[in-house]
């Protein structure tokens, strides 16, 4: 079964990044609880997760770590 094995694990990261590189100007609609429609393109999204993450390094949070 070796040869079935994904190379690279099914993490949101990598589906995110798989999608800023194949689609990344693909825009993404949404629609918030109070009704408005927020637009933004995978590339927008894959920047805005980036400083996510970094701003949680900075603070001390470590990789594995729970947060709510």
């Amino acid at each position: 079964m070796r040869g079935l094995m994904q190379a690279q694990p099914l993490t949101t990261s990598s589906i995110l990044e798989h999608a800023e590189r194949c689609h990344g100007g693909q825009r993404i609609v949404s629609r918030m609880v109070e009704g408005p429609i927020h637009r933004c393109s995978y590339r927008e999204l894959a920047a805005r997760s980036r400083r996510l993450a970094n701003a949680l390094l900075s603070l001390g949070i470590a990789g594995d770590d729970v947060i709510g």
